[in-house]
């Protein structure tokens, strides 16, 4: 009985997470394309406070060894390449696609990253996608194809622009996933997101929008609904939904956690269209539905395969 109410629980608190995942995107849509804030911006604020607040708070727990990840030249280097392009470069072009088209959209082209992995692994190891694989594929590419075409073979439905930006965004995901596994096996998931994020921040204040630099909304002044949705980014988007992810899989494991995240895309569309109004058409929903199709397929465990270290999937890292 009490491990049913763990499982229960366990799958309560990762749909949860999910679902915040998917309000922080309908939260972006709302920041850049109703109050005129710069996606980059957005993105400092976000990398810049998130991680600082998490090292704050992980300094208290690890004492001395908070630094630890930089006195390892190799691991130092990979914690710089992760940061810029797992998790700064990820939430840059997932922020401008949403800039470009809207936060449905953004988010599940942004999902297309599982495929994109499925095509390197199989190129990596020269070896033909299994049936699941391959189903997994056809399903995201037909999602694609109905979110930005709507089904006509002579226009695009959204702009070249936003549909580049968002298949960058998923590449940078995918790279998000695949490229720390040493980072994550030395240090763990925690430290490793939390330092990606603050280094994410800082090259993010170099490079491309210093955190001063903060421009009034082109909607007036700096008013309380305007405060409370970058609080909201910041504290649940950022911080909250992560953690709640990580105690949600230590419960049920995964995979099944991977599964239940890939409700991120519905949410995103359903909280778009109550909150915002966005305008979305049937063939919308239908690429929705068959990116998160091909997202619960590559989900389902091999049997002969252990299940492999949690890394959540999210548009909002």
């Amino acid at each position: 009985m009490e491990n049913k109410k763990t499982k229960a629980l366990g799958m309560f608190i990762v749909l949860a997470a999910a679902i915040i995942w998917g309000s922080t995107g309908v939260a972006g849509e709302y920041l850049i394309n109703q109050r005129g804030l710069d996606s980059a911006w957005i993105t400092t604020y976000r990398t810049t406070f998130g991680g600082l607040v998490m090292l704050i708070i992980l300094s208290f727990k690890m004492k001395g060894e908070l630094f630890k990840v930089w006195k390892n030249k190799k691991d130092a280097i990979q914690m710089v390449i992760f940061g810029l392009f797992g998790v700064g470069m990820n939430l840059y072009f997932y922020m401008l696609a949403v800039q470009h088209t809207n936060a449905p959209t953004a988010t599940t082209l942004q999902y297309l990253s599982p495929t994109m992995i499925v095509i390197y692994t199989a190129i990596r190891n020269r070896k033909f996608p299994s049936v699941k694989e391959i189903i997994a594929v056809i399903c995201a590419l037909a999602g694609v194809f109905a979110i930005s075409t709507h089904g006509n073979l002579h226009s695009l439905a959204i702009t070249t622009t936003g549909l580049i930006i968002g298949l960058f965004a998923a590449f940078f995901l995918a790279f998000y996933s695949v490229y720390p596994k040493h980072l994550l096996s030395t240090y763990g998931s925690v430290y490793t997101f939390a330092w990606g994020q603050f280094v994410a921040g800082i090259l993010m204040n170099i490079i491309r929008c210093p955190i001063w630099k903060f421009t009034m909304p082109a909607t007036g002044a700096l008013d309380t609904p305007l405060i409370l949705v970058l609080a909201y980014q910041l504290i649940f988007g950022t911080m909250i939904s992560y953690c709640i992810y990580l105690v949600g899989v230590t419960m049920i494991g995964p995979s099944r956690a991977g599964m239940l995240s890939s409700i991120e895309p519905v949410a995103t569309a359903v909280l778009a269209a109550v909150l915002l109004a966005t305008p979305l058409v049937f063939m919308d929903y239908v690429g929705v539905i068959l990116i998160t199709i091909c997202i619960l397929v590559l989900a389902i465990p091999s049997k002969a395969k252990p299940e492999a270290a949690p890394a959540p999937q999210t548009t909002d890292t």
